[in-house]
């Protein structure tokens, strides 16, 4: 098995982890295509710096369609191509060494005097974890190093998250990182990390490591209901483990504990659900009618995609609205999604103006995705800005119920994930559901809507944009069934609608598009 900069860099913090994928290989991957499609975007994102590269700092000779770690043979060639390059006094882009069972990718090799090579590295975020690349660089080096190699320098690049596709410079799409400090910070380390994946390598059992937990090996040996279950508690569960300690329901309840681990644990213990009705009933004290609930499906890529967008920018491309105007009505529902591959903002904005009410709550969970889309598509289209400040403020986040344990069923295994309290509180799951999470969801509109793995006929991209109609709505009115049950276990009610609408208005409104669907300007056609 290779031995990546990614295990050099998890070997100090994970080796258990390491240890798994080097002995039992990779995990079975439940979504190869989403894996297919960030590569696909991974590998936009490499051309666009090696383009960068070219025309910034220095020609470069692209070797990246040449390599494949499945073919060891060939890749020797390879090798020899880029040393080939480089004494030419070429750039070498996507060239890879390798030194024993040790593998490096460097992204750029620049020939210096003196047979000295600079390396330039890329990072695809805009914010790069600077430990992380440190690591990565300084294995890279080492294996450079054995090959022959003297490394002058290290540069890291990563994408300028202002960068704004159409308005700034092409030339500013990255931005140097100083990481002299990092390397210089863990350049001790090298030869230890890598003798400790040596000797994990030759180990026929897993490392003891109590404060990391694996998955793939400790559910086996670990009871059903584990210490490491405990939500944001990983340092008390090593505690426990060090102490014999193995059920998550024996953890002591001393003095320290926070008020959510002693929920969690006596919740465990009783096996029955704690409910604080008084916060409850604080929580839906904040809530007005009409009650609303959105939830956006969205696209990210490192290379922006459009005209106003930024490297990485959230682009919502689908919502699902869920509307209650009175206690006792039934939900309208409102669907937009956008079926072409030009930019979703502006028509989605249209559908939010048409159909997000002037007055009321809309429910959210985890508030962060959809607060920032709403800021996000305000900044970057002025005209729609007012309305997304007048919106914002009246973001309700439903994950704060679950966050601060108002209410908690030990079913939920620490979990507080929408998809896993929807399942424990209101019995609503989505394994029957073709689209079974934002990954997929993600993944497969990209593939019909952006072709991202080939041509798509019509009839198959018409069956996927339904599937994810269905999947966005069961996010976005699942919200208001786990309101109905927050409003059973704490006997609070929510407060009047909005002044200026009155019962018999929202009745009228109710009758007028009872249990069918309304289509925000036509968003199951074409666009």
């Amino acid at each position: 098995m290779l031995i990546t900069s990614s295990d050099f860099a998890r070997v100090a913090y994970a080796p258990k982890a390491v240890w798994a994928r080097m002995t039992l290989g990779r995990e079975p991957d439940e979504n190869p295509g989403a894996r297919h499609t960030e590569r696909v975007r991974y590998n936009q994102a490499k051309e666009r710096f090696g383009e960068w590269v070219t025309n910034e700092l220095v020609g470069a000779r692209d070797l990246t369609p040449l390599f494949d770690l499945s073919w060891p043979e060939a890749n020797d060639c390879y090798e020899s191509i880029a040393r080939e390059a480089l004494g030419n006094g070429e750039a070498v882009l996507g060239s890879h060494f390798r030194s024993g069972d040790c593998v490096a990718a460097p992204d750029v090799l620049v020939p210096e005097s003196g047979g000295r090579v600079r390396l330039l590295l890329v990072d695809c975020t805009t914010e790069p974890n600077k430990d992380r690349c440190a690591l990565k660089a300084l294995f890279t080096r080492s294996v450079l190093e054995k090959n022959g190699f003297t490394v002058s320098g290290i540069r890291l690049f990563g994408f300028n998250a202002s960068y704004v596709e159409g308005e700034s410079d092409r030339s500013e799409l990255f931005q140097e990182i100083n990481l002299a400090e990092k390397v210089a910070h863990y350049e001790p380390e090298v030869s230890g990390r890598l003798e400790q994946l040596e000797a994990l390598k030759h180990q026929t059992e897993p490392p003891v490591r109590l404060d990391e937990y694996c998955p793939r090996i400790d559910d086996a040996a670990l009871p059903q209901a584990h210490v490491f279950l405990l939500k944001n508690g990983w340092k008390r569960a090593a505690k426990a483990l060090a102490a014999g300690i193995t059920e998550l329901k024996d953890i002591p309840l001393d003095d320290t504990i926070r008020d959510n681990h002693r929920i969690q644990i006596q919740s465990t213990r009783s096996g029955h659900r704690h409910i604080d009705t008084e916060r409850l009933s604080e929580f839906i004290g904040r809530l007005r009618y009409p009650l609303q609930s959105l939830d956006f499906e969205t696209i990210s890529t490192p290379v922006p995609m459009f005209e106003r967008s930024r490297p990485h920018q959230t682009i919502p491309v689908q919502f699902s609205l869920h509307t209650r105007e009175a206690a006792g009505q039934e939900l309208v529902r409102c669907h937009f999604i956008h079926r072409a591959p030009s930019d979703p903002r502006p028509d989605l904005i249209q559908a939010l103006r048409k159909n997000l009410r002037p007055e009321g709550s809309i429910l959210v969970y985890s508030k962060g995705c959809e607060e920032n889309v709403l800021k996000e598509l305000g900044r970057d289209f002025p005209e729609f800005k007012d309305f997304s400040d007048r919106v914002v403020p009246r973001l309700v986040d439903l994950y704060a119920v679950f966050r601060g344990f108002m209410m908690y069923d030990p079913a939920q295994q620490g979990k507080t994930r929408f998809k896993k309290v929807l399942d424990c509180f209101a019995g609503r799951s989505y394994e029957g559901l073709e689209i079974k999470n934002g990954e997929m969801a993600t993944y497969e509109y990209q593939r019909v809507t952006h072709e991202t793995m080939g041509p798509v006929a019509q009839e198959e991209r018409d069956t996927v944009y339904r599937r994810l109609e269905i999947y966005c709505d069961q996010d976005s009115w699942g919200q208001h069934e786990l309101v109905d049950v927050i409003l059973q276990l704490s006997g609070a009610r929510i407060g009047l609608p909005a002044k200026g609408l009155s019962l018999d208005v929202a009745t009228a409104l109710q009758r007028a598009a009872p249990a069918r669907e309304l289509l925000a300007g036509g968003p199951t056609q074409s666009r």
